[in-house]
């Protein structure tokens, strides 16, 4: 089962994303610290003769800060990984809804059980979790995109492309799941990462806060309003809290390979063919058959390796590859091939690979000593 919410910085290094790192949009409403003026002009008349007008003294004040954003996955499935991955790219998008240039500081977690982003559970965790963003203009996750902890100053409208890049553990199973999820905080003062251009990758920085609720609106200060959606309940992320998330999915999908060795006595130096027994000088066949279940997966650089007791067998013939099995004990047909032998009496022969929902065969004799 699982564990316990962990919360990951980054650190560094497959790929998938459709955006470039920085989508420029209008501003999102007026912008913030800006000022509005408005006076009123009366115009009048005494006795019947126009008066000069007058007009008020300007009423003026400051549009306040709203703070709205979105992280949004940008991965329409889980993305399908196998035991022993590194590098496997989730990816995101954190959108800046606000009406004023900040920051945010960005976090990946995972989920601790419970329902998967796109069909059944989180199972498991993977490792090496860290965070980059898209900065060398070319879509998936590569070299040239920038580890980060924070985006630094993120224009009002703008949208930046953030990937959660994670390692496999080997004993993840066929079907088990593990849930990555991204949140993204308003935040200033992060510094650009390394000359990366404003409005990408950045470091440090420290959240905002909101203005607090009751307190008299200050005609000529720019207060904070948190104005964020609430992300789904098993991100943890509130409502109004200045800050939002979204989840994605790792789903392991790999070959499933299954080996069964089967012998069968053909000939004994007495009875011959006809009803053998396994008395020195019989001929022994084995069956090796390797069976890939998985419908979707291939096994690549399969080999078998077979260890032949000298003490007890000898004469061992080469290998026949292919054939069909009886599913009893049996292999018949296939083509002749060669071992790769070695001390100790081990024989191995390269299958390659296994495709999908296959049986590959291999078949040899040896006489008992």
């Amino acid at each position: 089962m699982k564990r316990s919410t962990q919360w990951l910085g980054t650190v560094s290094a497959t790929a998938l994303a459709l955006a470039p790192a920085v989508s420029a949009a209008a501003p999102v409403g007026t912008a913030a610290n800006s000022t509005i003026s408005n006076s009123v002009t009366v115009s009048y008349n005494v006795g019947g003769v126009a008066q000069s007008p007058i007009t008020s003294a300007a009423d003026v004040f400051t549009v306040d800060r709203k703070i709205d954003l979105v992280v949004t996955t940008q991965d329409t499935s889980a993305v399908i990984v196998t035991p022993g991955q590194t590098n496997a790219v989730t990816t995101f998008r954190v959108t800046n809804n606000s009406n004023a240039t900040i920051d945010f500081l960005l976090a990946a977690t995972q989920q601790s059980g419970g329902t998967a982003k796109f069909s059944g559970n989180d199972t498991n965790d993977v490792s090496n979790v860290r965070i980059y963003v898209e900065t060398n203009g070319s879509a998936g996750w590569q070299a040239g995109d920038t580890l980060a902890s924070s985006l630094a100053a993120v224009a009002s409208g703008d949208a930046v492309t953030v990937y959660v890049v994670s390692d496999v553990p080997v004993g993840m199973t066929q079907g088990e799941q593990a849930t990555v999820i991204l949140t993204a905080q308003a935040a200033s003062g992060a510094t650009p990462v390394g000359g990366a251009p404003v409005g990408t990758a950045g470091t440090g920085g420290s959240a905002i806060s909101q203005t607090p609720v009751g307190n008299a609106n200050g005609k000529a200060t720019m207060e904070t309003v948190f104005a964020d959606a609430q992300a789904e309940a098993q991100t943890s992320d509130g409502l109004k809290d200045g800050k939002h998330a979204a989840r994605s999915d790792y789903r392991v999908d790999t070959a499933n390979l299954t080996v069964a060795k089967y012998s069968r006595v053909v000939s004994d130096p007495f009875s011959g063919a006809v009803s053998p027994r396994a008395i020195p000088g019989a001929v022994v066949e084995y069956c090796i058959v390797v069976q890939n279940t998985s419908t979707t997966v291939d096994a690549t650089s399969v080999s078998v390796s077979d260890t032949v007791d000298a003490a007890t067998l000898q004469s061992v013939t080469v290998p026949t590859v292919g054939g069909t099995f009886n599913a009893v004990d049996t292999c018949t047909g296939g083509s002749a091939t060669t071992w790769t032998s070695t001390a100790g009496g081990i024989y191995q022969y390269a299958i390659g690979t296994v495709a999908k929902n296959t049986t590959s065969l291999v078949r040899f004799q040896a006489t008992i000593k």
